[in-house]
């Protein structure tokens, strides 16, 4: 299980709320609260501010993330309140072409 998946289950219990309960407060299915809860699948960016909205957290609280306090993190943050989902779709699908980008990188680099 992943450290999303056990912060989900044990928010989603502290807050009284059933899957199905915290899926309906969400707007997504309850299948996907039991996948995510299960570690069957990661979420989606979109689900995840939906998630934290509902059960009214942060995204570190979720994820686990220690998103630290530097000022480019909290510009990325606020800017990522205010994006519609299908930027944040946008922007998960860019931050892991630079990951990638980079793991070939320094992939390149050791040999």
């Amino acid at each position: 299980m992943s450290v999303f998946s056990e912060n989900l289950r044990s928010l989603r219990i502290k807050a009284n709320l059933k899957q199905g309960a915290l899926a309906e407060k969400a707007g997504i299915v309850q299948a996907a609260i039991s996948q995510l809860e299960n570690a069957v699948r990661p979420p989606t960016p979109v689900m995840l501010k939906k998630l934290c909205d509902a059960l009214g957290v942060n995204p570190s609280e979720l994820t686990g993330a220690d998103m630290g306090t530097t000022a480019e993190r909290t510009v990325l943050l606020r800017n990522m309140n205010k994006m519609k989902p299908e930027q944040l779709e946008d922007l998960a699908r860019y931050s892991s072409y630079i990951l990638d980008r980079q793991s070939k990188q320094d992939s390149l680099e050791e040999k």
